[in-house]
C-alpha cells in the first residue's frame, strides 16, 4: 500500500515537473495527427538525466526485484510472476540506456494508481468484511477496467508512434525499443486480470 501511494506519487510529480518538456518536445516533431491532436503526445525519449528521472527508475526497479522475490516464495501466481518478470526485463535496460523514463512513468503511473483501491478491496475480503468488500468491487472493477483496459493501451499506442514513427526509431534507444516490446507481457497479464475481474463481479 505504502509503495503503491509513493509510486504514484513519485511519478506523477516526476511526470508533472518535466511535463512542459515532454510536451514541447513532442508538439516540434508531430508525426500523425488524430482526432485533431498531434500525435506523440508526450516525448518519451526525454533523457534519464532530468532531474529525478534516473532515482525513480531505480526505485521501481528495486521494489519489484524484492516483489518478485517475495511472489516466489510465498505465492507463485504464473501471471503475477510473468508480470513482474516482464517490468523488471523492460526496466532494467531503461535504467541502463540514456532515455526512455518517461514511458516507464506513464506505465507506472497507470498501474499504481487503482493499487490502494485494490489492496483495500483484497484485505477486506481476506478479512471477511463483506459489506466493504461488496461496497468497493464496483469502484474498483470500474478503475481497473478505465486504467488498464483503456488508458494503458492508448498510452501505449502514444509511445509506438513515438518510438516507430518517421525518425523515432533513430532517437529511440534500442532499449526502448525492445522496453516497449516487452510491456506487451505486462499488458496481457493485465486482460487476463481485467477478464477474471469482470467473470467474477
Amino acid at each position: 500500500f505504502v509503495h503503491a501511494v509513493g509510486s504514484f506519487a513519485w511519478n506523477a510529480r516526476l511526470m508533472r515537473r518535466h511535463w512542459n518538456v515532454l510536451r514541447d518536445v513532442a508538439q516540434r516533431r508531430p508525426v500523425v495527427r488524430f482526432l485533431g491532436r498531434a500525435l506523440p503526445l508526450l516525448a518519451y525519449d526525454a533523457s534519464n538525466e532530468l532531474p529525478g528521472a534516473r532515482e525513480a527508475l531505480c526505485c521501481s526497479l528495486g521494489y519489484f526485484v524484492q516483489e518478485l522475490a517475495h511472489v516466489l516464495g510465498n505465492e507463485p501466481d504464473p501471471v503475477f510472476v510473468a508480470h513482474h518478470a516482464a517490468y523488471l526485463a523492460a526496466t532494467l535496460p531503461i535504467v541502463c540506456s540514456p532515455r526512455g523514463w518517461a514511458m516507464v512513468s506513464l506505465a507506472t503511473l497507470l498501474a499504481e494508481v487503482t493499487n490502494p483501491l485494490q489492496l483495500s478491496w483484497e484485505l477486506a475480503r481476506a478479512f471477511g468484511c463483506e459489506q466493504v468488500y461488496d461496497a468497493l468491487s464496483p469502484l474498483f472493477t470500474f478503475g481497473f477496467a478505465v486504467c488498464r483496459g483503456v488508458l494503458m493501451p492508448l498510452a501505449m499506442g502514444d509511445i509506438a508512434v513515438s518510438i516507430f514513427g518517421r525518425d523515432g526509431g533513430a532517437r529511440a534507444p534500442p532499449a526502448m525499443r525492445f522496453a516497449y516490446g516487452v510491456f506487451f507481457v505486462g499488458i496481457g497479464a493485465s486482460g487476463v486480470w481485467l477478464a477474471q475481474l469482470i467473470r467474477g463481479f
